[in-house]
């Protein structure tokens, strides 16, 4: 993979972060006011694994965090 496409994965891999969490934001709104809180909690949990995946491939390899397989 070259330079530029490791910064084009780079910057999408932000914006998904981005998305999640922003999605994050309105399921906490939607479960405030929903009748069936335990599905829209089913939501995000899932958006939570999303978070914290993005979160981990956006490590840089070394850092405190990241296991070496």
């Amino acid at each position: 993979m070259t330079k530029g496409a490791d910064l084009v994965t780079l910057a999408r891999l932000h914006g998904a972060l981005d998305s999640v969490v922003e999605l994050e934001q309105t399921i906490a709104a939607i479960k405030q006011s929903s009748a069936s809180p335990r599905s829209v909690q089913h939501v995000a949990d899932l958006l939570g694994q999303a978070r914290e995946l993005l979160r981990y491939m956006l490590t840089p390899v070394g850092s405190p965090g990241t296991r070496v397989a």
